[in-house]
């Protein structure tokens, strides 16, 4: 009988010294979870929109799921970042509850999922690559853009297409970029352009039209805005009239009100824009009749 009780007091033992360390072993792989359960943020470079979670080398990857309406997608990676506008699953616009596992070697494996954090969709347009043409600036069209500012120098124009002419632009020497914007409200706009350095913005002038003379009074169109013309009388060398137009709807309008003192009835009477280093005049001399 004391074997036999020997016996049952050994295996008691041993069954009791099993169960505790399964529950050891149950309460570490339980603290593990715990520990190993990641967070997840949504970081914004002002370029593009990411989603980060702590990097943890216990494991092989990351599993980001994404929960809208109800409905629910995961995107893996290997690595503990992940580019948001990049990613055909999302869509633009679309309120989504963001969380994040360590994956395992198996499904089993797989840490618990990080508290959700909350994101409403949106991405950047891509930054356009422009180059200089014979007069103009152009740039490969950005998908999404709806119009693109054009910075030269001091100022800025608008740009509804993917081409902007020099006679848009202030005239001078200056660098030019231009950044993407979007009339959708979820496509930010996209960070500058390559810069185009040093520039030389020059003007090309129109003839001038609709010379009349009453009198001494000169008046001329043109529908450029003009701070000067050149006279010429006869065959002699121009001579130079600064001028101030008021501006209509197809250009402006010129009036000098006495030329008397280069001009005399019967003269040969011509003009032309006042060309500097930022203009430049490639039509004839227009004449008074």
């Amino acid at each position: 009988m004391k074997k036999k009780g020997k016996i049952t007091l050994i295996t008691l033992c041993a069954v009791a010294g099993l169960l505790l360390c399964g529950g050891l072993i149950t309460g570490f792989l339980a603290n593990r979870n715990l520990v190993s359960a990641p967070t997840v943020e949504v970081l914004d470079d002002g370029t593009s929109v990411y989603l980060l979670t702590q990097a943890n080398e216990d494991y092989k990857g990351y599993r980001f799921k994404f929960t809208s309406n109800g409905q629910s997608f995961s995107i893996d990676s290997q690595t503990n970042i992940i580019d948001l506008g990049t990613n055909e699953k999302i869509k633009l616009g679309e309120k989504y509850d963001i969380s994040v596992c360590y994956l395992g070697e198996m499904e089993g494996n797989n840490s618990k999922y990080s508290k959700e954090v909350s994101w409403q969709s949106y991405a950047y347009l891509a930054s356009p690559q422009i180059s200089l043409g014979d007069g103009f600036i152009s740039w490969q069209a950005v998908e999404g853009a709806s119009y693109y500012e054009v910075y030269a120098g001091d100022s800025m124009t608008i740009a509804t297409s993917n081409k902007i002419s020099f006679q848009e632009l202030k005239t001078g020497t200056c660098d030019i970029f231009v950044v993407a914007h979007s009339n959708n409200a979820n496509l930010k706009h996209s960070k500058p352009s390559n810069t185009l350095k040093g520039v030389k913005v020059v003007h090309t002038l129109s003839k001038i039209t609709d010379i009349k003379l009453s009198g001494y009074n000169l008046t001329f169109n043109s529908v450029d805005k003009l701070d000067a013309i050149e006279v010429y009388i006869d065959e002699n060398e121009p001579i130079t009239i600064f001028v101030e137009g008021v501006q209509s709807t197809t250009g402006y309008s010129y009036s000098v009100e006495d030329i008397s003192a280069v001009y005399k009835s019967g003269m040969k009477l011509g003009l032309a824009p006042k060309t500097d280093d930022y203009h430049f005049y490639y039509d004839e001399i227009v004449y008074y009749n």
